[in-house]
């Protein structure tokens, strides 16, 4: 997700994206205007209307089952027009973008993964620094609102009455390739990392097709992708990843899932919506209000209830709970410590600590167990002066004082 436009709305994406997510390892009722889906275009069928006992059907079924929503973006809005500010905003009634927390009540949302997302434009400068940001801005944001409450496993998940709040990653750039800035992240409360966005990482490429040829032969899932795995798709409701069909609607949405359906089943399927993430979104999908419509059409074309008490949520929280048991079973092992070689990581922006040790002297302001080997200290006061005389002159006058007061 890029950042939004200075008009008021997300920016365009760039290539679309076969989003991989990564779970850390360590420890409404919709308005009038929204239910009817939205007009035909020459590359989808047309929706059919809706009947008030499907729509009835969609809201009832929400109610048992709220979503778990995947994705949204409205931590990137709010750094954008309010620069992390909470004091004049209020998120109940936010008209910004396509999110706020009563669109979300009306959506039948009952857990969100708020996503910490910083541009690609950031990496090997300050990207984790702004991602430290954002998370600490979901976090408050979520102490804010007594109708939220911030949650990192699926037990809390499913025992709060309020809408839960989650914080997702997106972008390895964020981790400046350290794992213990992944570790870091996960004490934050984050619980999953997307590898890529729209730019590659020193570990990691981005799989649109357009950039690798191999993806071009590919007519369903890659070996990773494969049910086999347990995995989950998380589909995005953005219209620049819908064939980039600016005049898509909501029956160009089901085709998807009813296409995703086919290849592995109904069972790794979930939805990631990505709203105030890009500019544009199907007719009568406009915003988080509007989920129950897309519900309305799955079950318009056969979807059973209990498929969709799965997308809704059963699909991703069956994965979640099945890393929180690989987490559990490797208590016991030690965390990896591997680094990534120093000429790898060419970046002007990058220190390399063995390095920094190899002056003969230290300047005044280092510590004193970082003294480079080579300096000794009988060495004549007068040699070492220029440089070490402030930090000397301190330490006398205390020893002076000390004294005195002995």
């Amino acid at each position: 997700m890029r950042p939004p436009s200075p008009e008021g709305t997300p920016a365009p994406r760039g290539p679309p994206l076969r989003r991989l997510l990564l779970v850390l390892l360590l420890p409404r009722l919709v308005s009038d205007a929204h239910t009817t889906p939205g007009t035909s275009s020459s590359a989808t069928r047309p929706a059919t209307p809706s009947s008030p006992s499907l729509r009835e059907r969609a809201r009832a079924l929400m109610r048992d089952f709220p979503l778990v929503d995947g994705h949204n973006d409205m931590p990137l809005v709010l750094r954008q027009f309010y620069r992390q500010g909470l004091h004049d905003v209020n998120l109940r009634n936010f008209s910004r973008g396509q999110t706020s927390l009563d669109r979300l009540r009306d959506g039948f949302v009952g857990a969100q993964f708020w996503s910490a997302y910083v541009p690609c434009q950031t990496q090997e400068r300050d990207a984790l620094r702004l991602t430290l940001e954002q998370i600490d801005l979901i976090r408050r944001m979520c102490a804010s609102y007594s109708e939220l409450e911030l949650v990192t496993s699926v037990k809390a998940l499913n025992n709060t009455r309020k809408l839960a709040c989650l914080i997702g990653v997106e972008g390895g750039h964020s981790l400046d390739s350290s794992l213990s800035i992944l570790r870091t992240f996960y004490v934050l409360g984050a619980r999953y990392l997307t590898l890529t966005h729209t730019c590659n990482t020193p570990w990691a490429e981005s799989s649109a097709k357009g950039i690798h040829p191999f993806y071009n032969n590919v007519s369903g899932l890659t070996s990773f992708g494969e049910k086999k795995n347990g995995g989950i798709v998380m589909v995005s409701l953005s219209s620049g990843v819908l064939q980039c069909n600016l005049l898509a609607n909501v029956s160009t949405v089901a085709d998807h899932f009813d296409y995703i359906r086919a290849v592995i089943g109904s069972k790794f399927i979930g939805i990631g919506g990505d709203y105030d993430g890009a500019r544009r979104f199907p007719q009568g999908l406009e915003d988080v209000s509007t989920y129950p419509v897309l519900i309305e059409e799955l079950l318009r074309r056969g979807w059973s209830g209990e498929e969709l008490q799965g997308v809704l949520r059963g699909n991703l929280l069956r994965v979640f709970g099945q890393v929180e048991q690989v987490r559990e079973a490797s208590k016991g092992q030690r965390p990896l410590e591997d680094e990534f070689p120093d000429e790898q990581l060419s970046s002007s922006c990058r220190s390399v600590l063995s390095r920094l040790h190899q002056t003969q002297y230290p300047s005044p302001y280092q510590k004193l167990t970082e003294i480079s080997p080579e300096w000794s200290p009988k060495q004549s006061l007068s040699k070492s002066l220029p440089i070490m005389a402030p930090g000397l002159i301190v330490i006398a006058a205390c020893s002076v004082l000390i004294l005195w007061f002995w």
